[in-house]
Order: C-alpha cells, then sequence, then structure tokens
C-alpha cells in the first residue's frame, strides 16, 4: 500500500552540518520498504526536511518559521524534523508546518504550530551488530556511568550527587569514559553495553517556569512558550537510552510518565526500562536491588523486542509515511 501511495517518492533534504541521523534513519526504512527516493523535492510524493542546522543556528529565537521561506511552495507535503539540542524551545507557528520534535516534553505549551512527538531511535548498523549475539548470555552485574564533563547537564550532575553513591554500595560503577558512544562509530562501546546489565542512560537539564517571575516575563524571550509544571526536564533523550535498549542493557533513565517526555509509542516503566521517580529514589533503588537475575533478563529482553518493534529503521519509516499520508491526503 504504501509503495503505492508513494508512486513518485519521498525527498530527504539533510542538514549542512552532517547531522543527519534522523533522516539517516528514516533513509535506511524507505530502502527496506522499497520505497524510491527522489532527487529533488518537485517530483516527490513527500519531503522530509532535516532544520537541525536552523534550529542552532537560531538558538536565540522561537519560531522558526521566518527561516524556513524556501519551503514556503512546498509546505502542504512537507514534514520537518529536528533533533537539535535547542530544539524544545523552537516551533514553526504555521500549523501546515509539521515538526517531528525529539526531546519533547508535555510540560511545554507552544502558542501555535503542529509538533509531533519524535525520538532519536537507532541506525540499522546497530541491528547488524547484533544479528549472530545470543541474548541469553550471562552478563556482568555492573553499570555504565560513561559520561564526559559537559554544559547544561544539571540532571546528571545531580544524580552523582543522589542516586550513584547509592547504587555503588550494592553494584559496582564502571566510569571508564573512553567507551564512546556507539553514535560515533565506536562498536568498543556496543560490546561493553552486550556484556553489561545495566547503564545509566539519563540527561537533560533542569528548567524553571520563569513566567511565574514579573521581572523576567517583562522580556519576551521568556515569555513565548510557558510551562505547565514549576521545573521541568529539557533535552532528555540520549543515544544511550537507545543503544542500550538495542544491545539488551537495561537503560536506568527518569520515569518517563512523571516527568512528561513523550515519544510516538511510549515504553513501560520496569518493564522495558527503569525510569526513576527523583521523588523516591531510595524506594526506586531498592526494587531495583530486589530484582532477581531472571526479572532483570526479563526487563532486558523486553526492552529490545520493544525498541525494535516500534524504532527500527523500518519501523520509523512506516510511522513517518503514515504521517505523510495523514498530511498530504488528510
Amino acid at each position: 500500500m504504501l509503495k503505492e501511495i508513494y508512486d513518485q517518492g519521498v525527498y530527504l533534504h539533510y542538514s549542512q552540518s552532517g547531522e543527519d541521523h534522523l533522516l539517516r534513519c528514516i533513509k535506511e526504512g524507505l530502502i527496506q520498504l522499497d520505497i524510491k527516493i527522489c532527487d529533488n523535492p518537485e517530483d516527490s510524493n513527500l519531503n522530509i526536511v532535516d532544520i537541525f542546522d536552523i534550529s542552532s543556528q537560531y538558538k536565540n529565537f522561537f519560531d522558526l518559521l521566518p527561516f524556513l521561506h524556501n519551503w514556503q511552495d512546498f509546505k502542504n507535503k512537507s514534514i520537518f524534523a529536528n533533533i537539535a539540542d535547542f530544539g524544545t524551545k523552537h516551533y514553526i507557528s504555521d500549523p501546515e508546518y509539521w515538526l517531528l520534535a525529539a526531546q519533547s516534553t508535555e510540560f511545554i505549551n507552544y502558542p501555535s504550530g503542529t509538533r509531533i512527538p519524535w525520538g532519536f531511535g537507532f541506525q540499522q548498523k546497530l541491528l547488524d551488530f547484533t544479528q549472530d549475539y545470543d541474548f541469553y548470555s550471562p552478563r556482568e552485574r555492573v553499570i555504565l556511568r560513561n559520561f564526559k564533563p559537559s554544559f547544561r547537564q544539571s540532571v546528571r550532575d545531580s544524580l552523582d550527587l543522589l542516586l550513584v553513591p547509592k547504587l555503588e554500595k550494592n553494584i559496582p560503577i564502571d566510569r571508564n569514559t573512553n567507551y564512546n558512544s556507539s553514535y560515533k562509530n565506536n562498536n568498543d562501546f556496543l560490546k561493553k553495553l552486550l556484556a553489561s546489565r545495566f547503564c545509566l542512560a539519563y540527561c537533560g537539564d533542569y528548567a524553571s517556569n520563569v513566567a511565574l517571575n514579573p521581572d523576567l516575563l517583562k522580556f519576551v524571550e521568556n515569555s513565548e512558550i510557558t510551562y505547565s509544571k514549576n521545573v521541568i526536564i529539557l533535552r532528555w533523550d540520549s543515544w544511550r537510552l537507545w543503544e542500550s535498549w538495542v544491545m539488551g542493557c537495561i537503560p536506568i533513565t527518569l520515569d518517563f510518565k512523571k516527568y512528561g517526555f513523550q515519544l510516538p509509542v511510549m515504553p513501560e516503566n520496569w518493564q522495558h526500562y527503569i525510569g526513576l521517580d527523583l521523588g523516591k529514589l531510595e524506594e526506586d533503588v531498592d526494587k531495583l536491588l530486589s530484582l532477581s537475575e531472571s526479572q532483570l533478563d526479563e526487563i532486558s529482553l523486553n526492552g529490545r523486542k520493544w525498541v525494535i518493534e516500534n524504532y527500527s529503521p523500518k519501523a520509523v519509516a512506516e510511522r513517518v509515511l503514515t504521517i505523510g499520508i495523514d498530511k498530504v491526503i488528510g
């Protein structure tokens, strides 16, 4: 059905910076679905436009519509995608510009636009890497914590103070930062994930609702978007999260539902991942420590199965093509 609907094909517009992860995932899926990939936006049934560069360049703006004038003539058959760090503050005020927005949270209110929650997902190379691996193999009872110091990572900083010491009393913590993300084509990290039980996969920055402060609200940059909570978490998605899922290494992150993290298909806490409640860390750590090896195996296998079913390149391509049908055909 999809092949017949997209008989003219799909055009992919990449960012100039080389940050093209989202479109790479979609392209791999399109190839698996045998969907034609066009050379130009004029001849396509659907255009998928990566706006990472625009979002990064105009990080001090909120509405990106003025910077998308080149796509005005194609907006009725185009979908825009953004994975940039500043993407949570950006929207496109014209609702006919549909935006696939990574790191979305339900606690941010935008004045206008059509935002569709999206996830980082993963590329086919992760599935290829694990093609012959036995996921019933024993894993070392260790927690990987391989974050390198960086800016705007207050969630990691706070949990280094509040969580990691609690865990380390009972489970060894591997702090080796030489195991970088596979996003940088480091297979050593994938091997480490395959051999390990847990990986700390949280990230992000706490943000206060400055709209509650009249002195700050008078500045335009503080009034275009509002929060429905006093404190929210921005930039929560991470490469480690998806890599851990695919490798069967249980990701330890925050509770998606409690903190408003949005994905097209949501995971279940304690079934596909371990999501912490910052208000009851002691209770959650005790629950984690009480899980038997067979229960941990179940979370590991459930998480991998769930992520492949819903976020493999083929699944992601099918999802965006289905969204495209709603966009173009209505």
